[in-house]
């Protein structure tokens, strides 16, 4: 039965681009350029995001145009469709409610784990609502996981890592060097049809050993990504 298995996928670097150095480009803000390696502590670098945006009068309804331009990646949309088929689809993703809708809408998954911006009556953001006081993704697999039998997990980061190693299959997607290097006890793939084929093949033992590579990290196309 799909309800007793259960996806978790990020989205950023998994479906989507990456949202806030595009809104850095359109919008011309270097402030929005700035990530994790350079600003560790997220709440200060969303604080610092926001408080560009705001300074330059930019609304949520400006934020979704400009992400409803910016495409999901070639195949995304195929890809959830196909497990959706299979299995339960909750995204989990450090991106926040109402800008990260366009995609939502458009993938339809079964459920999603994201935080949120607070809004005021002219579309300002104003605060935050972080879904799981960014204690890690690995919240989403307490919370809804515990309820399948099998759980299955793709991300591209650190910050998917918690999450990949909770769930019964976890795999990273195009990781960094960087990524691959704290992570050597995961499997990684560059394609949908990989990643779709190894998970694919957990629901059916008889399969797993033509379908997975043969060694700990599938090297396949994309294994030079910088970090």
């Amino acid at each position: 039965m799909k309800q007793d298995k259960t996806v978790f996928l990020d989205l950023e670097g998994v479906l989507a681009p990456e949202m806030w150095p595009y809104l850095g480009k359109k919008f011309g803000l270097d402030a929005l350029m700035a990530t994790t390696r350079e600003e560790p502590d997220y709440r200060h670098l969303m604080t610092r995001r926001v408080e560009a945006l705001n300074a330059h009068g930019i609304s949520m309804s400006a934020i979704q145009e400009a992400i409803a331009a910016l495409p999901l990646f070639d195949g995304a949309v195929d890809f959830v469709r196909c497990l959706a088929r299979e299995m339960t689809v909750i995204l989990v993703t450090d991106s926040f409610r109402p800008m990260n809708e366009p995609y939502i809408r458009e993938l339809r998954p079964d459920g999603v784990f994201c935080h949120s911006f607070l809004l005021d009556d002219r579309a300002r953001i104003v605060g935050f609502d972080f879904w799981n006081e960014l204690r890690g993704k690995h919240e989403a697999m307490s919370a809804w996981g515990r309820h399948a039998a099998r759980t299955f997990a793709a991300g591209d980061a650190f910050n998917d890592l918690t999450l990949l190693r909770a769930v019964d299959r976890g795999i990273l997607f195009r990781p960094s060097r960087a990524t691959q290097a704290a992570a050597t006890d995961l499997l990684w793939v560059s394609t949908y049809e990989e990643l779709l084929g190894l998970f694919l093949a957990d629901l059916e033992p008889a399969t797993i050993a033509r379908a997975a590579p043969p060694h700990r990290h599938a090297r396949f196309a994309g294994e030079n990504r910088g970090s």
